[in-house]
């Protein structure tokens, strides 16, 4: 289970038996709230040191051309602390347009209705699309990434399966892509010194680039490129209560630790230091040496070591004999 800031919430005010009203009286959600997010933070960063591909997520991008520098928050990727892979490939024909709304509909098949005036896909068809630099959406759930979609009309794309929190604010771009559209891996450099000469197409500038000081630098090419991002997330978290953590069973562990932290500061400080002894473990450390983190780690950790199991065929053993006992 993947649990929203709600469901940790109100299993940490039941930790520290403040559940007799909704909402709490003292560990209400404003007093939990800084305390969650470090536990979260934690979490990640833990889970990031261990190489746990479920905090893995990709962004997209559109380069223009004559263009060296690109600061991620401008594309509203506000939770990338460092590329793990940077691939390039180019822009498909007649795209990107811009976005002027994004509505989510929720229940059993949850989309989001994504205006896009003139976006110049067929409609009826149902395309890959990539969406970019859209605000609002909290990071942990972020639109901005490739959708299966139907094409509804002229100016309006559904994109099936998006269950995203948070409400539009800005911004975006959309594009539907194909099979022509490989991405390429690029190699990563120390730094990239600017240059004044544009590098001709295809060249050594769809080839490299560096991140420096938390933006992107790259040769300038004559062409616009469209770039993906591969990174884990950082523990970034937004203050919508029904964000969701998109690590699954981490409750226990969130709530637990918040509880810990919030109990020392709230006149509960022997309940606060036994919470904190059952989240992080003895150390007083979250590192994943102790407690519920450890246990998280540990499964997370088999997870990945686990070998796909391939069921052998059916057939009859060789040489068999049925005996009858009496």
């Amino acid at each position: 289970m993947k649990p929203t800031l709600e469901q940790c919430y109100n299993q940490s005010r039941a930790l520290m038996g403040d559940d007799e009203v909704a909402g709490g009286q003292i560990f209400t959600d404003s007093a939990l709230q800084p305390h969650t997010v470090q536990a979260i933070r934690e979490l990640f960063r833990v889970l990031r040191g261990a190489q746990d591909p479920f905090v893995l997520a990709d962004a997209y991008f559109v380069l223009p051309a004559n263009t060296s520098v690109f600061d991620p928050a401008t594309a509203g990727m506000f939770n990338l602390p460092e590329p793990e892979y940077v691939s390039w490939t180019t822009v498909p024909a007649g795209s990107p347009t811009a976005i002027t709304n994004v509505v989510m509909t929720t229940g059993a098949t949850p989309y989001a209705t994504v205006t896009s005036p003139s976006h110049g896909i067929p409609i009826g068809s149902f395309p890959t699309v990539i969406i970019y630099g859209v605000l609002g959406f909290d990071q942990f759930n972020n639109i901005n990434q490739s959708w299966a979609a139907q094409v509804i009309d002229a100016n309006t794309i559904q994109c099936n399966g998006c269950t995203q929190t948070g409400t539009y604010v800005s911004g975006g771009f959309t594009m539907a892509v194909n099979l022509t559209n490989q991405f390429i891996p690029m190699a990563p450099q120390d730094t990239i010194e600017n240059v004044a000469v544009l590098a001709p197409s295809p060249a050594l500038s769809e080839t490299i680039y560096a991140w420096e000081g938390g933006v992107f630098r790259f040769l300038p090419s004559s062409m616009a490129r469209l770039i993906k991002i591969t990174y884990r997330m950082s523990g970034m978290v937004d203050t919508n209560p029904n964000a969701v953590v998109p690590i699954d069973d981490c409750q226990d562990y969130i709530a637990t630790r918040a509880a810990g932290i919030a109990g020392k500061t709230r006149g509960a400080s022997a309940r606060g230091a036994e919470l904190t002894m059952e989240a992080i473990g003895p150390t007083g450390m979250a590192d994943g040496s102790g407690g519920i983190l450890r246990q998280l780690l540990a499964v997370d950790i088999r997870n990945m070591q686990r070998i796909q199991y391939r069921q052998r065929p059916f057939r009859p053993r060789r040489n068999r004999q049925d005996y009858l006992l009496y």
